[in-house]
C-alpha cells in the first residue's frame, strides 16, 4: 500500500492518461451510486472517491518527476487550477456561461495540460531511469504519498457523514414544515366543504343524471 501511493517514481504520459481515464470512469459510477443509495453507505462512496483522488495525485507527482521537476509543482499548479474552477463555477451560477467562465475553464485546461502533457527526460534523472509506457520502475517505500492518501480517505469519510447529516436535517425540516402547514389548511376549509366534496367521478355523474330526471318530470306535469 505504501508503494502504491509512493511519490518516489516516474510515470509516462500514457500511464497517467490511463489512470486519469480510469479515475474519471470510477467517479461517474460513484456519482450514479450516490443518486440511488442512501444511509451511511454514502460515507463509503466518498471514501472511495478520496482514494481515487489520492491515486491520481500520486500519478501526477510521478508524471512531474518524469520531467525532472519537483512534486511540489503539482501543489502550486493544482491550487491555481482549483481556484480557476471555483471561479468558473461561482460565475456560472450567477451569470451563466459568459466569457469569464470559459476563460477560467480554458486556463485550467491549459494549466493541466502543461503540467502532465510534457515529454519526460529521455535519460535517467534524479528520480530514476525513464519509465516504461504502462508501468513504473521499482518504487521505493516513501510515506508522504501514503499520508496524503490517508488524509483524502478521512476527508471523504467526513464529507460522506456530513452530507448524510445534512440530508437528515433537510428531511426533518420538510416534515416539520408539512406538519405546521396541515392544520392551517384544515382550518381554512369549512366542514360543509369537506362533507360535500366528492372525489368519485361516478357519484358526480349520478347526481347530475338524477337532477336531470327531476327536471324532466317537473316539465311533464300539467
Amino acid at each position: 500500500m505504501i508503494r502504491f501511493f509512493s511519490f518516489a517514481a516516474r510515470a509516462s504520459r500514457i500511464r497517467w492518461m490511463a489512470w486519469f481515464a480510469m479515475a474519471l470512469g470510477l467517479t461517474v459510477i460513484a456519482a450514479n451510486l450516490l443518486a440511488h443509495l442512501g444511509g451511511y453507505a454514502v460515507a463509503g462512496i466518498y471514501a472511495a472517491l478520496g482514494l481515487i483522488a489520492a491515486k491520481l495525485i500520486t500519478e501526477t507527482v510521478r508524471r512531474v518527476h518524469d520531467c525532472d521537476q519537483s512534486g511540489w509543482l503539482v501543489l502550486a499548479v493544482g491550487l491555481g487550477i482549483a481556484a480557476l474552477l471555483v471561479t468558473a463555477g461561482i460565475r456560472w451560477l450567477g451569470h451563466g456561461g459568459d466569457a469569464v467562465v470559459w476563460s477560467s475553464l480554458g486556463l485550467a485546461l491549459v494549466g493541466g495540460a502543461a503540467l502532465v502533457g510534457r515529454p519526460g527526460t529521455a535519460i535517467a534523472n534524479r528520480f530514476g531511469p525513464p519509465p516504461p509506457q504502462f508501468n513504473v520502475h521499482p518504487v521505493g517505500e516513501t510515506y508522504p504519498g501514503a499520508l496524503v492518501a490517508a488524509c483524502f480517505i478521512l476527508a471523504g469519510i467526513s464529507a460522506g457523514v456530513g452530507v448524510r447529516a445534512w440530508q437528515d436535517a433537510l428531511a426533518e425540516e420538510r416534515l416539520a414544515r408539512v406538519q405546521r402547514t396541515a392544520p392551517a389548511v384544515a382550518e381554512s376549509r369549512g366542514p360543509s366543504d369537506v362533507a360535500n366534496q366528492s372525489h368519485d367521478p361516478l357519484d358526480n355523474d349520478n347526481a347530475a343524471l338524477s337532477n336531470r330526471i327531476d327536471d324532466l318530470l317537473r316539465e311533464s306535469k300539467p
